[in-house]
């Protein structure tokens, strides 16, 4: 082509074979970058699923190769066909890689505050994607600085995947290293039972005097009197696959790094493996920082090479719409397995009859059954007992209440973070004050059911002559914040004491009588406090120090995303955070407070006869989508939660509003939020079940402004007692 011709804004075609390098360079941006950032990230899948240098290789030949080729042979029907006879679209594939590019370099645009909060972040993507993608294919064959530019990033061909073999070699000869650790020598091989809770704030137990609530959590209460109590003890980070690895590794999380033990070498579990002193019992549910000698062999089910490679291409082409398209987008994504979030894709069940060893269950799956198990292995052996539990409690999804009953149906799915969340991570709470009180409110009865697991802890403990003797640890990993308008997890200047604070107890064996430590401790002081108990020199330096060491930091420290805050070490947000909880809940019981959480306080209490008329739904008006409770063919449930979406087909000013009534007084109002679909969430009393069978209905409140409001009747169930 000549430089007039190119002036003139004639089409280019004299270079086919550039053309094909440029769209080799367009996929290995729009597919391959993303598909192995995101996969060299998930060092718990790859280790689960056993992934060997064959199955990468399958996946890079058909990422680099086969979705290249198919791209190219499209381009060329595309060129030949669709160019001859239509006139446009010749540049059809250009277009299509293109707005997929675009969306992957928007995409971290999604957590941005203000996109979060109107969950605009798919239109903003598209708003930018599409017109990116149609100038790229009006221009590709005008401009010679566009494909200039094209041809200089298929480096990308290269960059990507050398950079992921890199990544993932390294790892592997961390972990042909992970065993390799010279024997520990323990002086005094004392039991060790090591609880670690997840998501609670150590604020949540307090009182207004900053002491233990022992009305709501006794058994707390009765660990403190026992033990010490190390109040203003904080986390070091806000994820459970960074905080759990602090804890274990004694390190700050300066780096963040893979939660598998080829990346913590010389942490706790290594340490005392490597002593052979021990009888280990070790639950896992989210980390890899054990030996994998200690699993066992029934945990995993044998496959073949071809089936491994099929399951990691058919889970990435599963991932890989949700890494370039927001989570606001209205499609439905494809179901990403389990085991890409390091979930077991099998139950443990054949193993609960085993007490020692290593079992992964399935991170929030069958909690009580956790319990049950992890108990059980509490017992007298030959060689002391190191025992490591780490449960999703009183993590959500909330579905337990202090007796311990299971408010939900078992068959119930459960969503990663409550339906009233907002933003990418769903983890943002929205400004509605109510709202988010319901939500503390279940959490806090969460903490109760977590507070009968410590009391029946203890039994077993003293039942087994361990409580005396063992050195006895219970903690968490983060906690938890319940602020309108702010993240749950996210820390800022308003929330940080929530997020920061975590409970810490430590009993020393032979220690009888409690104590309140108000010193600066963070989690990465444990490891270092069980080494000195346990007389054992580590192999690996660390950043805590031990609790009985007078000289502490002097200052409290948080890292999260690359960032770190500082705190100051006496935690002073800790009595204003406390304060803010008794001032929503006061300090009465766990009973629910349906008044303090209901739009209406007013008609908590009253019989619905007596505050409105009752009407029928009509074809025209509003309607429920119920997610829960089940029901038989009766009518009849046995659940105590009730959840679902109001589709809105009347154009009323007001968010629509629910109204529960158990035998035919009203229990909960709420009003729905249009941020979130208007989606709700309500909780039958307990103490309904005292009076079971009792018929429980649910209203939608239909507005009227002359006459008073109305109860349009949506449905009725008969609530059956349950053992």
């Amino acid at each position: 082509m000549t430089e007039s011709s190119e002036q003139a804004g004639l089409p280019d075609r004299s270079s086919p074979r550039l053309r094909v390098l440029h769209i080799f360079a367009l996929c290995a941006f729009a597919f391959t970058g993303p598909v192995l950032t995101a996969l060299s990230q998930q060092t718990v899948f790859l280790r689960d699923q056993e992934v060997g240098w064959t199955e990468l290789t399958a996946a890079l030949l058909v990422l680099m190769l086969g979705l290249p080729v198919c791209c190219v042979l499209l381009d060329r029907a595309a060129v030949r066909w669709v160019g001859r006879y239509f006139g446009r679209g010749r540049n059809a594939v250009l277009f299509v890689l293109g707005g997929l590019v675009v969306l992957s370099l928007m995409r971290p645009c999604a957590r941005i505050k203000f996109v979060e909060t109107w969950r605009c972040a798919w239109l903003l993507s598209l708003a930018v994607a599409l017109p990116g993608a149609w100038l790229l294919a009006r221009y590709y064959e005008r401009l010679a600085a566009l494909r200039w530019w094209l041809t200089i990033s298929a480096l990308g061909l290269a960059v990507f995947p050398l950079s992921f073999v890199w990544q993932i070699e390294h790892a592997r000869r961390l972990e042909r290293n992970e065993g390799s650790h010279r024997r520990t020598d323990v002086g005094n091989p004392v039991p060790v039972v090591m609880i670690v809770f997840d998501e609670f704030s150590g604020t949540s137990l307090m009182d207004e005097r900053m002491q233990i609530d022992a009305r709501n959590y006794p058994n707390f209460a009765r660990l403190a009197s026992q033990s010490t109590w190390y109040r203003r003890a904080t986390t070091v980070h806000p994820r459970t696959d960074i905080a759990i690895p602090a804890i274990l590794s004694g390190q700050f999380p300066v780096t963040e790094r893979g939660p598998v033990a080829a990346n913590y070498p010389g942490n706790l579990l290594q340490t005392i493996h490597a002593s052979g002193r021990y009888d280990m019992v070790v639950f896992e549910p989210f980390t890899r920082l054990c030996p994998a000698e200690l699993k066992h062999q029934g945990a995993t089910i044998p496959t073949s090479r071809v089936r491994r490679a099929a399951n990691l291409i058919q889970t990435l082409a599963a991932v890989y719409p949700r890494l370039i398209l927001p989570g606001d987008t209205p499609l439905s994504f494809p179901v990403i397995p389990k085991s890409w979030f390091g979930l077991s894709p099998t139950l443990l069940s054949p193993l609960r009859h085993l007490t020692t060893g290593l079992f992964h269950y399935q991170h929030a799956h069958d909690r009580d059954e956790q319990q049950d198990h992890f108990l059980d292995c509490l017992r007298e052996s030959d060689r002391p007992l190191f025992a490591f539990f780490h449960i999703m409690l009183p993590h959500f999804p909330w579905e337990y209440l202090p007796s311990g009953r299971h408010y939900v149906d078992q068959e119930y799915i459960h969503g990663d973070s409550p339906p009233e969340g907002l933003g990418e991570l769903r983890e943002t709470w929205p400004t509605d004050t109510t709202t988010v009180l319901r939500n503390e409110h279940r959490y806090l009865l969460q903490v109760g059911y977590t507070d009968r697991f410590v009391g029946r802890l203890l039994d077993r403990l003293r039942e087994t002559g361990l409580l005396d003797r063992c050195l006895l640890i219970v903690t968490a990993d983060h906690g938890v914040s319940f602020r309108p308008g702010r993240s749950r997890r996210v820390p800022d200047a308003e929330n940080i004491a929530d997020i920061l604070s975590v409970p810490l107890f430590i009993k020393l064996p032979g220690q009888t009588t409690g104590g309140v430590d108000d010193r600066n401790i963070e989690s990465i002081d444990l490891y270092p406090t069980i080494a000195e108990e346990l007389r054992i020199q580590l192999s690996e330096p660390v950043d805590g120090s031990p609790v009985s060491q007078e000289a502490r930091r002097p200052r409290k420290t948080l890292y999260f995303e690359g960032s770190m805050t500082v705190v100051e070490p006496t935690l002073p947000q800790l009595e204003a955070a406390v304060q803010r909880r008794l001032t929503s809940f006061g300090g009465g019981s766990l009973e629910l407070p349906f008044r303090l959480t209901a739009s209406r306080p007013d008609w908590i209490g009253r019989a619905v006869s007596e505050v409105a008329a009752i009407e029928e739904p009509s074809p025209d008006g509003d309607t429920l989508s119920i997610a829960a409770p089940y029901s038989s063919s009766r009518g009849e449930i046995t659940t105590l939660l009730v959840s679902g979406f109001v589709t809105q087909t009347t154009r009323s000013k007001s968010a629509p509003e629910i109204v529960l009534a158990a035998g035919g007084i009203i229990c909960d109002s709420y009003r729905t939020l249009s941020a979130t679909h208007g989606s709700f969430s309500c909780l039958i009393p307990e103490s309904a079940l005292k009076s079971a069978p009792v018929e429980i209905e649910l209203f939608l409140v239909k507005p009227d402004e002359t006459n008073g409001p109305k109860f349009v009747r949506q449905r009725k169930w008969l609530l059956q007692p349950t053992p």
